[in-house]
């Protein structure tokens, strides 16, 4: 069913009807309910060891991309949480990049802190909600994670196994409207 403008009330109403209350609250929320969804999903729960300072050399965060078919028109939110940490040399940070399935950038998620003193780690933990609005076609969305200098241990932490005490999965989905 269509979405239908609310009413105004008006005092001395007695239009409370069956057919009202369906058609402004259980109607409508059902509308708003059905044109946003998720399209895609996805966790990782082992860490990923960060092995370039170069976007185009880096390998995608999660096993396959989220795809969709996208209208030309729909703004799409991508959402996710990355956790990290840099090495331990002064100077060095890690970015986060979401990027589509030629591997381009399309906007840095996340920048895990700069490290500024010799023999010091530093974590970061960060979500990230971002609006975007592709050409229409098929559009696949990964995450990938650059260093800007010698790795020294860099890595995004998904488990306990990592070089920190608390952790947390990385996921990424991706919202948008309910076009079927």
């Amino acid at each position: 069913m269509a979405w239908t403008n609310p009413a105004t009330a008006t005092a001395g109403s007695t239009a409370l009807t069956a057919a009202f209350w369906n058609e402004q609250v259980r109607d409508n929320t059902n509308e708003l309910y059905g044109s946003i969804r998720r399209l895609g999903f996805q966790t990782r729960t082992t860490d990923y060891t960060i092995n370039t300072a170069t976007l185009a050399s880096a390998a995608d965060v999660f096993s396959s991309d989220i795809t969709w078919t996208a209208d030309g028109t729909s703004t799409y939110w991508i959402e996710g949480q990355v956790q990290g940490y840099t090495g331990d040399t002064a100077g060095q940070f890690v970015e986060v990049f979401l990027v589509n399935g030629a591997g381009t950038a399309l906007n840095r998620a996340y920048l895990i802190a700069y490290n500024m003193v010799t023999g010091q780690r530093l974590f970061g933990t960060g979500r990230f909600s971002i609006p975007y609005t592709p050409s229409a076609g098929s559009v696949s969305i990964n995450v990938r994670a650059v260093y800007n200098a010698a790795s020294n241990g860099a890595a995004l932490q998904a488990s306990a196994a990592g070089a920190g005490t608390t952790y947390s999965p990385m996921w990424l989905a991706v919202y948008g409207p309910n076009l079927t």
